[in-house]
């Protein structure tokens, strides 16, 4: 499999003290496409959080990079990816189970199942009607990958607004849940 250039690097070298704990970035279009599910392979990537639709004010935003029904797998350069399947969890978001598939260091086929949270309601320029589901997903997203050595991939449409706040929960829920001071000072 051809790397990606500089995903090894940015995923090693991500983050304070070299965390890889986030990887931010924009919605796939289709020249991105096989580029996005390479990273997601050389990066060990097992959680996709996709906080935009589709179309989103009558606009294309993001490319559908998934397969949506059983039995369908896309092919996307190297890797091909299979649904599995799909909870809708509340109104706002859904996870879907994706198989992917890939060739491995030594030639061989090798698989991995990657989960995909997708936050359907937050619209773009605005926020969510409550937090409580935004909330429930962050929790869903850690119970599903508690590793944070492993990089949570997020994308928005942009991969800075909806990407950086959903971010930017984790991380200070993290932090609270594990007790590390943070550094903030207050008056």
């Amino acid at each position: 499999m051809t790397c990606v250039t500089g995903c090894d690097d940015d995923c090693d070298d991500a983050g304070a003290g070299g965390s890889r704990a986030y990887i931010a970035c924009q919605g796939p279009l289709p020249h991105t496409l096989d580029d996005f599910w390479r990273m997601v392979v050389q990066c060990d990537v097992q959680v996709i959080v996709m906080a935009s639709n589709e179309t989103e004010g009558g606009k294309h935003k993001c490319e559908c990079y998934w397969a949506c029904e059983a039995g369908e797998r896309r092919q996307f350069g190297e890797v091909g990816v299979s649904f599995v399947k799909s909870r809708q969890v509340c109104p706002d978001f859904l996870v879907r189970t994706l198989k992917i598939t890939f060739p491995g260091d030594g030639g061989e086929a090798e698989t991995r199942i990657v989960c995909q949270f997708h936050y359907s309601l937050w619209p773009d320029h605005g926020v969510p009607d409550s937090v409580k589901p935004l909330l429930a997903m962050v929790r869903l997203v850690r119970e599903c990958q508690a590793s944070e050595t492993l990089p949570l991939l997020v994308h928005c449409s942009a991969g800075c607004g909806r990407t950086g706040t959903i971010c930017a929960i984790d991380h200070v829920w993290t932090l609270l849940r594990t007790g590390v001071s943070w550094g903030v000072d207050t008056p």
